[in-house]
């Protein structure tokens, strides 16, 4: 396991777990997509980082959520990348003392 910490949280992530993983069958438009998208999570993490250093937790919120939508789509519901995604939102809405949110998402990242 890679130990990683995400806005004070450590998460554990399987060292075989590959960002992207594209079947040679796939259209490369689907490719394509895929990579783009990816691209844009990784800016949105750093992003979500920076507003969170800058206690800006509001803003970075809308951010996570688009993370985590590129993560569903991409990686489904039960993947390592999507928990990560669930624990970001779980933090900021920590930070903005929204309790029931946090827990929800800290919960449903838990059960992956």
């Amino acid at each position: 396991m890679v130990l990683v910490v995400i806005c004070g949280s450590v998460v554990k992530i399987p060292p075989t777990a590959a960002r992207i993983t594209i079947p040679q069958q796939v259209s490369h438009s689907k490719q394509d997509s895929e990579v783009d998208s990816l691209e844009r999570v990784e800016y949105l993490y750093q992003e979500i980082s920076r507003l969170y250093n800058a206690g800006r937790y509001g803003e970075a919120i809308p951010l996570a959520e688009e993370a985590l939508a590129i993560d569903l789509t991409i990686y489904g519901q039960h993947h390592p990348y999507t928990a990560y995604s669930l624990i970001k939102l779980a933090r900021l809405y920590e930070a903005i003392e929204d309790l029931d949110n946090a827990e929800s998402f800290y919960q449903q990242a838990l059960s992956i």
